[in-house]
């Protein structure tokens, strides 16, 4: 039953940030009602109702943007920008610590913003702060899988054990991947003729 209160509550957090972030980034009521509507009869919109990490992990990112975002405004005062970064990093934290999809998200996302945005100069250090603070989710979530089974890849390895899936970070980095030098595609011939 916690799980099920868990994703509810999630679920109503997820529209609360959406609804906040179209208001904010001047949508108008009609496209903010429209959105929220197509959003809930889409197929995959149950996630956010079930006991999975959807919810959490939807909700952890829409609040940090929020978060990340009020921050970053400049008409706002100094101790409200600091406690709306404190906000965004704790989602940020939330976000690394739900999916491993969310390392990523929390790094790369503010320091992007950061660099793009015309005032960068005042943004760069908080953007490499909430990246630091939010990876600790990431990590908390390593010490605990370390402190639980005595092995922090003990997560990996199931996976890799279970799922045949191998989680490899260096891929990333592989250049290939992001410029393929060969780009022949080995299709069945069953496909081609269906083409």
């Amino acid at each position: 039953i916690t799980l099920s209160l868990t994703a509810q509550l999630m679920g109503l957090l997820c529209w609360t940030y959406l609804t906040l972030l179209l208001f904010r980034w001047g949508a108008s009521r009609t496209y903010v009602e429209t959105a929220v509507l197509a959003l809930l009869l889409f197929p995959s919109a149950f996630y956010l109702a079930l006991p999975y990490s959807e919810s959490t992990f939807i909700f952890a990112l829409l609040g940090m943007t929020f978060f990340w975002e009020e921050f970053a405004r400049l008409d706002s005062p100094a101790h409200i920008r600091w406690g709306a970064l404190a906000l965004a990093a704790v989602h940020g934290y939330l976000l690394s610590a739900t999916r491993l999809v969310g390392v990523p998200l929390v790094v790369i996302a503010p320091i992007a913003v950061a660099l793009l945005a015309p005032e960068r100069k005042r943004l760069i250090g908080p953007a490499f702060l909430l990246a630091a603070a939010s990876s600790l989710g990431f990590i908390s979530f390593l010490a605990h899988i370390h402190s639980v089974f005595g092995d922090w890849r003990w997560h990996f390895t199931i996976n890799s054990l279970g799922w045949r899936n191998d989680v490899t970070f260096s891929g990333l980095l592989n250049w290939r991947l992001y410029f393929p030098l060969n780009m022949s595609f080995n299709i069945p011939a069953f496909y081609v003729s269906q083409i």
